[in-house]
């Protein structure tokens, strides 16, 4: 049976029309010795909770948002044939309530679900040398792709409070060079052919463009 846990948005990875988060879980509020209030259980979505910050790596915690939350920002086209959860009055009567659109599963090559996988091999949630062995040796993964990915690791001071574009593509925010402001090059931490959802097009080097939205009908 499913269930949710509410949490809060730390980063935003802008991948063509996907949008990807790094949540953390909120937690609830208990006492220490002392009585005084302490969050517990505010680890990062998409790890165990007994992982270590310093070694998530962004494959692992970037989650799809739900388009429902970036209409505005969406290609109504896109949403043929994507995947979506459809939530039902109840297992018994199963009467279809409401559907949310999801964006593309991974923000990487390698699945958040592989991810999760190589992490649980870990007792302590390190992924160190004995773990490399071990993805080597299920071959599934080849090893340039896992190293590649491994090295990205989630920056409180670079990640956190940012939203992240890639390199010279153009994506719904931007069609010039001239829209980075206040985004930051996620690219600078992982090659852009790991990431899912780029797109071919590149930003114009010009700055005479309108910016293309919803509302201009520009590409």
């Amino acid at each position: 049976m499913s269930t949710t846990r509410l949490g809060t948005v730390e980063s935003i990875s802008v991948q063509g029309a996907n949008l990807f988060a790094v949540i953390r879980y909120k937690g609830e509020v208990l006492k220490d010795m002392m009585g005084n209030d302490v969050n517990c259980g505010r680890s990062l979505a998409g790890v165990p909770s007994w992982t270590p910050e310093k070694e998530i790596n962004m494959a692992e915690i970037l989650l799809p948002l739900s388009v429902a939350q970036a209409l505005q920002v969406t290609n109504p086209n896109l949403l043929i044939g994507a995947n979506c959860i459809v939530h039902l009055e109840s297992d018994v009567s199963e009467y279809p309530l409401s559907a949310t659109i999801l964006s593309e599963d991974n923000a990487r090559l390698i699945t958040r679900r592989q991810m999760w996988n190589i992490r649980n091999m870990s007792a302590d949630g390190v992924l160190d040398d004995l773990t490399k062995l071990r993805v080597a040796a299920d071959g599934s993964i080849s090893m340039d792709l896992y190293e590649g990915i491994s090295k990205e690791i989630y920056d409180q001071e670079f990640h956190k409070g940012m939203v992240g574009v890639y390199g010279t593509a153009q994506d719904p925010f931007r069609t010039n060079e001239g829209h980075m402001n206040q985004l930051v090059d996620f690219s600078t931490k992982i090659d852009e052919d790991k990431v899912t959802g780029i797109g071919t097009k590149k930003l114009r080097t010009r700055n005479c463009y309108a910016p293309a939205t919803v509302f201009t009908g520009r590409s």
